[in-house]
């Protein structure tokens, strides 16, 4: 008998693993920073100095709060980008109409980076905690809308002639059919477009430099702070692989239920 993960699809089968990464390139990583740093006379931090320097800001108080402040927003804003991206993801899968009129504005402004909308987004809300909100949200809202789109059109045509043929309204065609098959694809694109918003968190915190992580960053760099700089890369590369992390359990914990659901006939 296989695995369970043998009877999902590449792609849930990727969420159901979890991402698990062999912690052996993390030492060699490691360890060649740390020799390197030694045998190049100073010129950059070792890792040890870096995780010291990491663990006494901890202790002190500031960088927690910038953590709790950063991973706010973050999470905030991910939630906010994936429900617009997803309804409109829907809307130019499902709606010929307004795939037409609009798709082709959508993918103009997609095609322009989207740290330009920063300067605007801080003009409409001002120096806020929604600004930073709004930065990350529309880091995520591309993406999220364009693999939506994407993953219910790459739904094969036999599985809704399928539920058509059981009788199956639109509304059934859909939840029962349409997004169980797209679901793994539509996930994929949530776990790129979080690791994206995590950027953005850090271009709005930067730019605006009220607080979070991204004010430090752009505190420490005023200051030369090399080994506070690096201190914080390692603690925004934290904050990544968290978000990743509940990604991938989300993934983990939606993915089976829906391909049972999708597996069973929809109720005429």
């Amino acid at each position: 008998m296989g695995t369970p993960e043998a009877a999902l699809g590449p792609l849930e089968a990727s969420f159901a693993r979890g991402g698990r990464a062999s912690l052996l390139p993390l030492a060699a990583g490691v360890l060649a920073w740390e020799l390197g740093a030694r045998l190049a006379g100073g010129m950059v931090p070792p890792a040890s100095a870096v995780v010291l320097r990491l663990v006494t800001m901890l202790a002190g108080g500031p960088l927690r709060q910038a953590l709790l402040i950063s991973i706010g927003s973050l999470a905030v804003g991910v939630v906010i980008g994936w429900l617009l991206g997803t309804v409109v993801g829907v809307l130019f899968a499902r709606s010929p109409v307004v795939d037409g009129l609009f798709s082709v504005y959508f993918d103009a402004l997609m095609s322009v980076p989207t740290a330009i909308y920063v300067p605007v987004l801080f003009s409409v809300f001002g120096v806020s905690r929604g600004s930073q909100i709004a930065i990350v949200a529309s880091f995520t809202f591309f993406l999220v809308a364009a693999t939506t789109t994407s993953a219910l059109r790459g739904v094969p045509p036999g599985l809704v002639d399928m539920a058509r043929a059981f009788g199956a309204s639109r509304r059934q065609q859909f939840f029962a059919v349409e997004l169980p098959a797209a679901a793994p694809r539509m996930l994929t694109g949530l776990r790129a477009a979080t690791m994206r918003a995590v950027k953005g968190m850090l271009i709005g915190e930067m730019i605006i430099a009220i607080r979070g992580i991204g004010g430090m960053l752009k505190t420490f760099g005023v200051r030369l702070d090399v080994a506070g700089i690096l201190a914080l890369v390692l603690a925004i590369v934290g904050v990544a692989l968290l978000a990743d992390a509940v990604v991938v359990a989300l993934g983990r914990a939606v993915l089976p239920r829906l391909s049972r659901a999708g597996a069973a006939p929809p109720a005429p």
